[in-house]
């Protein structure tokens, strides 16, 4: 019905829109500009007399409002509710387990095992405001507080490129905050195995299916700053700040120069051991 009244109201203002460009052809352009300029004086006008109207309302007579609000509230509980994941448990980018705060409350109900994933989402809807959702990125189910904190910081640009030939690269302008979510949390790290489930679940791209995910994530702070990021270090959300962490990940060429200069340490030590036990008081003491 609303949509037939409009398709009716826009035809009819086209065919009069017409009919004045037949018409009246000089005076056309003039009458137009003011026609439009006044329209939307009046609608500027009209909302500020509404708001005008129910903020009054709201403070002189509140028991209007609270009806309008419950009046509002009966009308949502026709409408079935989606459920509400409060955690998410990701292994390999997936959620393989959903938790729901009726799930948690059930007396046999236990956590996943540490082990078992690499990290969880927990989804703040207690605090949050509006329908953005407060995302804590967690991965001690144990020592964590499910208390969000939202960082202050802003990134004015937001992109990630992943692929590892030239040709196949691909660039995606990405938000960590939006009107539905927020990772951008005190304490939130942002890495690799975040990236993945980050990219599939909002983005719907799973491209990262090869055992090294490749990327560089490219930000752009409020103070113009540009920062990179990729394999190799990490984003944390500090409150009016963000750091860059590095990996402290080792290559197999590092594990073995490691392990070869312990081998060689042990063998001077017992070396030396030797030759203590074997040399004579007064050797000892020149040494």
């Amino acid at each position: 019905m609303i949509s037939l009244s409009f398709l009716l109201y826009s035809t009819a203002i086209l065919f009069f829109s017409e009919y004045l460009r037949k018409k009246f052809p000089n005076q056309y352009d003039a009458f137009m500009t003011e026609f439009y300029f006044n329209t939307i004086f009046l609608y500027t006008q009209c909302q500020i007399m509404i708001k005008r109207g129910f903020n009054k309302i709201s403070k002189d007579y509140p028991f209007i409002n609270d009806n309008i609000k419950l009046f509002y509230s009966r009308i949502k509980s026709f409408f079935p509710k989606p459920k509400e994941y409060i955690f998410e448990f990701i292994k390999n980018g997936e959620a393989f387990v959903n938790l729901t705060e009726e799930d948690i409350l059930d007396e046999f109900f236990e956590f996943p095992n540490d082990n078992s994933y690499d990290f969880y989402i927990f989804s703040d809807y207690k605090n949050s405001k509006n329908d953005c959702i407060s995302k804590i990125i967690g991965r001690n189910i144990c020592n964590s507080y499910y208390i969000s904190q939202l960082s202050s910081v802003k990134f004015i640009m937001s992109e990630i490129t992943f692929g590892k030939e030239e040709e196949t690269k691909k660039t995606i302008k990405i938000s960590f905050s939006t009107d539905k979510y927020n990772y951008l949390i005190v304490n939130n790290i942002i890495d690799e195995q975040f990236i993945r489930y980050f990219m599939k679940k909002h983005y719907n791209e799973d491209l990262f299916n090869q055992n090294v995910l490749l990327y560089t994530l490219k930000l752009i702070d409020g103070n113009i700053n540009l920062q990179k990021f990729n394999n190799t270090n990490k984003l944390l959300i500090l409150e009016n700040s963000y750091k860059t962490i590095e990996n402290q990940t080792n290559t197999i060429d590092e594990q073995l120069d490691e392990q070869i200069d312990e081998q060689l340490d042990e063998q001077l030590d017992e070396q030396l051991d030797e030759h203590l036990v074997n040399a004579n008081p007064k050797e000892i003491n020149k040494m």
